[in-house]
């Protein structure tokens, strides 16, 4: 369930959005589990090389250039990089390794970058500036580059693999900035590239928002909701990007707070409507930075950082627990040698609060543990334990039990005001789940679908509310429908009331006669979430 801070709505604005509103509700499946005991399986940089490490064994793939960022198809069988003559060549090229036939292939494009695997197909998105495009790999290599759409600003691949969420870029005009639009297309089948479905318009500049692009895209577990990043100009990105909420039918949006720009800063829980994210503004990560959790259908944000701490990093262990990379805070100010460096915290997701949270590793003196990532297919904890100019990789039970070194020598992360990314030389073959069937081109139909059948219900679930808190509404969520007896339907709603200055939210159960759809019962519950 994911907490919402909701802006005043008049109530008959919010009639309207009862009228118009819907949510999606998609299957998943999840991807191919692996074994009992099975060892991670990692694609990593050494030495400006590119190695594999599988079955406990480690394998070398290059040998000259340097490579980086490496990829894994969702199903296992190809690792994209990138691999640049060396450090001083103009441009970088996109390669592929295939595990099957022992082969490296430059994808036929010049150039190209923030490349993504389908979730269920051997085919490489791919941006060559503004204009996105695909690759599909096979037996026989690579097939040629296919034009998907253009002017895109970042984009990520609909659950299902039928086609993109993308983003424009927004344009200087005299007048200043246009709003950031989003679109759905769907993959390419014949000659012409797909048409683009609008869904969204980011609001335009004001004194509590800006963004002239987004991160990329994440899906809560059941599709409902889209989190991203809304992006300023770069010089503002750098202390402050706003994290959003969007339904997947593009019709409820939400600001959720400022956080710097890392995408693996901000990830639901496995399958719980759960989205943690690492809150606060300034470029310093050792200062003001603190994981917050919220829950779909909540009203709030549940705080997860002691006073006089920083977040780093975390990894979701299963949807009510959590590991998190934190240091005590800092200055920017300090010598470099005393700021602190981070160790790892397990913290239970139900239990917000300064004293939640359980120290998992102790590094040496001088070291730190970043990075945190959960294997799910192999059940086990890995992270990054660094002194900042040399790293190893670590791996250990999810309670963090018989933790051992697990890569040696990887290549030094990036750093950017102690914030230290190894996510350009490290990546595990961990396959997302995957919607089931055609989930985005229900998405899509979703978009024009109408008036929900549960409209009617909405507004006699805000009439009676008012009626009976004398009160103002300032906003509702519509929670799903089920059977309540025999013939016999519940739709339940929550709304968020406001009453002689306190707020606090009311579930109402609107119950009616299936048949001939005659209201029998309207019942309410409080809450303060």
């Amino acid at each position: 369930m994911l907490h919402f801070h909701f802006k005043r709505i008049r109530t008959a604005g919010l009639a309207a959005v009862l009228l118009c509103g819907t949510w999606l509700h998609s299957a998943v499946v999840h991807g191919r589990p692996g074994t009992p005991n099975e060892e991670p399986k990692a694609a990593f940089v050494r030495s400006g090389h590119l190695w594999l490490k599988m079955n406990g064994q480690e394998r070398e793939l290059t040998a000259e250039g340097l490579a980086d960022t490496p990829r894994w198809s969702a199903d296992g069988r190809y690792v994209a990089y990138t691999r640049r003559a060396s450090a001083e060549a103009p441009q970088s090229e996109i390669w592929v390794y295939s595990l099957e036939t022992d082969r490296h292939e430059q994808l036929p494009v010049q150039g190209g970058a923030n490349y993504r695997w389908s979730p269920v197909r051997s085919i490489l998105a791919l941006q060559l500036e503004t204009v996105l495009g695909t690759v599909e790999m096979g037996l026989s290599g690579a097939g040629s580059f296919t034009s998907e759409a253009v002017g895109v600003g970042n984009y990520a691949w609909l659950p299902d693999g039928s086609g993109f969420l993308i983003s424009s870029a927004a344009q200087l005009n005299p007048a200043g900035w246009n709003a950031v639009e989003l679109y759905t297309v769907a993959l390419r089948s014949g000659a012409e590239p797909s048409k683009p479905k609008h869904l969204f318009t980011l609001p335009l500049q004001s004194e509590d928002f800006f963004a002239i692009g987004t991160s990329t895209f994440k899906w809560s577990p059941d599709r409902r909701w889209i989190s991203f990043i809304a992006r300023p100009t770069a010089s503002l990105s750098a202390d402050s990007n706003t994290l959003c909420l969007l339904s997947a039918d593009g019709r409820t949006f939400r600001r959720l707070g400022p956080m710097l720009g890392y995408e693996s800063w901000f990830r639901w829980a496995p399958k719980a409507e759960k989205l943690a994210y690492i809150e606060g503004e300034g470029r310093l990560v050792t200062q003001n930075k603190k994981l917050q959790i919220r829950e779909a259908g909540a009203f709030r944000t549940g705080g997860y950082t002691p006073p006089g701490y920083a977040d780093r990093g975390f990894t979701w262990l299963d949807d009510k627990m959590l590991a998190v990379s934190r240091s005590k805070e800092s200055d920017w100010e300090t010598e470099e040698r005393l700021r602190p460096l981070p160790v790892l915290y397990r913290i239970p997701a139900a239990a917000a609060g300064p004293d939640a949270g359980q120290q998992l590793t102790s590094p040496p003196e001088g070291s730190g543990d970043f990075q945190p990532y959960y294997v799910r297919r192999s059940g086990k904890l890995t992270w990054v334990r660094s002194d900042r100019k040399e790293a190893d990789v670590w791996i250990a039970d999810a309670s963090g039990a018989e933790a051992v070194p697990y890569i040696k020598g990887l290549a030094a992360g990036s750093n950017y005001y102690e914030h230290f990314d190894w996510s350009w030389a490290l990546a595990w073959y961990d396959p997302q789940p995957a919607a089931a069937g055609r989930a985005a081109v229900q998405m899509t139909a979703t978009f024009g679908a109408g008036v929900p059948s549960y409209a009617p219900w909405g507004r006699i679930a805000m009439q009676e509310t008012a009626k009976k808190y004398g009160a103002e509404i300032h906003d509702y969520l519509y929670v799903g429908r089920k059977e309540a007896g025999p013939n016999l339907t519940e739709d339940t709603f929550k709304l968020w009331v406001v009453k002689g200055g306190r707020g606090f939210g009311v579930i109402v159960h609107v119950r009616w006669e299936t048949s001939t759809e005659q209201l029998k019962s309207v019942t309410f519950e409080e809450t303060d979430r």
